[in-house]
């Protein structure tokens, strides 16, 4: 591929030129820069600036989109948390990458699941949409930003060389910068291009009642049995302690 191509480009040139290639600006080496960068402080700071964000999963408790906000907390109205109520940003980051994002990957063909969990299924479909948007772009500018700079160089080393193998391996390093800022302009999908739209689920994910029902029928019957063996061994004892005793009287 392209990128494949490139990539051994740079390698090659890596002691002419004085530059290496980083894993970013390969295609395998950019997803495993976006799916670390999901959950990264970073990334997420782009969502802890994002009052809707925090209001949508730390001051909403309800099933209904429009409802269930803790108004003691935050406004939904103008999307403002309330004096210091706002979470910490380390509580919040932690919070969204233990409860609320999940990831998996399929290692047979290489597709990525991304789920975000929230007692709102409309929520849960709005920001997973909007977690997948925010890293394309993230991964896009950044990539971009470092192509620009690339680009910029590669100029100047152009300029500045007569030798016909070195303007030959520098074009095409050009070329695949210029590929790398074309596909940013071009694409919303740098990184992730969605198969499966995300959707409003009608499924309950938790609490799982069959499970809880199980576990308390099994708590029940181990109860029981532990209360009637109790009262069982407590009966012998009670037995063995209160056997009648016999009295001798003497006759006068």
């Amino acid at each position: 591929s392209g990128t494949s191509s490139r990539g051994s480009s740079f390698s090659s040139l890596s002691s002419v030129v004085g530059m290496s290639l980083g894993k970013i600006s390969t295609e395998g080496g950019r997803t495993e820069t976006a799916l670390v960068s999901l959950r990264s402080r970073d990334f997420f700071l782009t969502l802890y600036q994002n009052d809707q964000f925090l209001g949508d999963f730390y001051a909403h408790k309800g099933f209904s989109a429009e409802s269930g906000y803790d108004a003691s907390i935050y406004n939904l109205k103008e999307q403002v948390w309330l004096d210091v109520s706002k979470p910490l940003f380390s509580d919040a980051h932690k919070e969204f990458n233990v409860n609320i994002l999940s990831l998996s990957r399929d290692e047979t063909n290489g597709f990525i699941t991304l789920s975000v969990k929230h007692q709102s299924p409309e929520l849960a479909q709005k920001w997973t949409s909007k977690i997948i948007s925010n890293i394309n772009l993230y991964i896009k500018n950044l990539e971009v930003s470092e192509a620009e700079k690339r680009l910029e160089f590669l100029v100047d080393r152009l300029k500045g060389t007569s030798t016909n193998v070195l303007i030959a391996a520098l074009s095409k390093l050009i070329e695949g910068e210029i590929k790398t800022l074309m596909l940013g302009e071009s694409s919303n999908q740098f990184v992730f291009k969605v198969i499966d739209s995300p959707y409003i689920s009608d499924i309950k994910v938790e609490p799982n009642r069959t499970l809880i029902c199980f576990i308390g029928l099994f708590l029940g019957i181990f109860f029981a049995i532990s209360v009637v063996l109790v009262l069982h061994y407590l009966g012998k004892t009670l037995t063995f302690s209160l056997k009648p005793l016999k009295i001798f009287t003497k006759e006068i």
